[in-house]
């Protein structure tokens, strides 16, 4: 399976056959023979290649294929330019081979967690309907009616991986489904309350399944507003009819549930809490402030991924794992394991 593994790590490398080629000092019909498997490189220049596309030979040399996944939706960010498709492979790639190293320490560290409700099974047909599933969700997974101290964690818990990844394009956040059809949500640096609201947006596109006429960004929208907080909660913290909401008001309840200010003012217009008009007027004040791109942080942090991290030390701890294969799992350098975890 050397073919599939060099043709699935240079895709997630970004590299053209041409541009591995000249990093080892072959030619780009070369590259196509390895990765076709018509030809199979000699051990020098496996090494050669490993080290050029940053990948360890042992995955190079595993005899199983390489994992994949498959795009189900993506969260865009409306003030960036368009995915190309050398950059949606590579991410892609990327994703699988995250993956399948994520499902390697779960392996190891004996703990495999499937999300509970299924992918795609729960039928909504109406935005009411998008409330109550998300109100599911959350009843399934035991975490209440307040604020999410963490919305990653929560994901991570209960069976969704998260993956942190720099994303150079208008994407903010995607929902990805692997080979085994497990679903996983990938995400790019953002301000913490957008990174919040992505990554509930994404969940809802694993979790969903909208009938027709309902949209499904709408849909995800919806559910998104709604797993970070829940109707009784915006109405206990807002009141059931408003006339208007204050500034400092909406900034006191982002820092309380890290949800955007804007995205409680529409929160607040679904929930008839507050008219079209006020709401319109709000946003219209928080467009011309130049908060569409970002708002102030007021506290709200990025979150991090901490699972797999958790997940090697487990099985690390276990004896299940060596300190080299643990850096692997960790796409640390070989002989770096502790300084990778205490910088992490």
């Amino acid at each position: 399976m050397i073919g599939p593994r060099l043709r699935s790590a240079r895709l997630a490398a970004g590299m053209s056959q041409e541009e591995l080629g000249a990093a080892v000092g072959v030619s780009k019909m070369a590259v196509s023979k390895y990765e076709s498997g018509a030809v199979v490189p000699g051990s020098g220049r496996l090494v050669a290649l490993a080290e050029a596309l940053g990948v360890p030979l042992s995955w190079i040399l595993e005899p199983a294929p390489p994992s994949g996944v498959r795009p189900l939706a993506a969260r865009a960010h409306p003030l960036r330019g368009e995915l190309s498709g050398r950059a949606s492979s590579a991410l892609l790639a990327q994703a699988a081979a995250w993956l399948e190293r994520y499902r390697a320490a779960e392996s190891a560290a004996g703990s495999v967690r499937r999300v509970d409700p299924p992918l795609a099974s729960l039928r909504v047909a109406s935005l009411d309907e998008v409330e109550a599933a998300a109100e599911r969700v959350r009843a399934a997974w035991g975490l209440g009616g307040g604020p999410l101290p963490s919305v990653t964690e929560a994901l991570e818990d209960h069976g969704v991986p998260v993956m942190l990844v720099e994303i150079p394009s208008v994407v903010d956040a995607l929902a990805v489904v692997a080979d085994d059809g497990r679903g996983a949500v990938i995400a790019s640096p953002q301000p913490g309350d957008r990174q919040r609201f992505s990554l509930a947006h994404e969940l809802a596109h694993l979790l969903l399944l909208p009938g027709r006429g309902l949209g499904e960004e709408e849909a995800a929208h919806r559910f998104a507003a709604a797993f970070l907080v829940p109707a009784d909660a915006a109405r206990r913290e807002l009141g059931v009819r408003r006339r208007a909401l204050s500034i400092d008001e909406l900034r006191a309840l982002k820092r309380k549930y890290g949800l955007s200010m804007q995205a409680w003012v529409r929160r607040a217009r679904e929930l008839g809490i507050v008219s079209r008009r006020t709401a319109q007027a709000l946003l219209s004040d928080m467009r011309s402030w130049g908060w569409e791109a970002a708002e102030p942080d007021e506290g709200v942090r990025p979150e991090l991924p901490g699972r797999l991290e958790r997940l090697v030390l487990r099985a690390l701890a276990e004896g299940n794992v060596t300190e080299s294969r643990a850096a692997e799992l960790l796409a640390a350098p070989v002989g770096s394991l502790r300084e990778h975890l205490r910088t992490a």
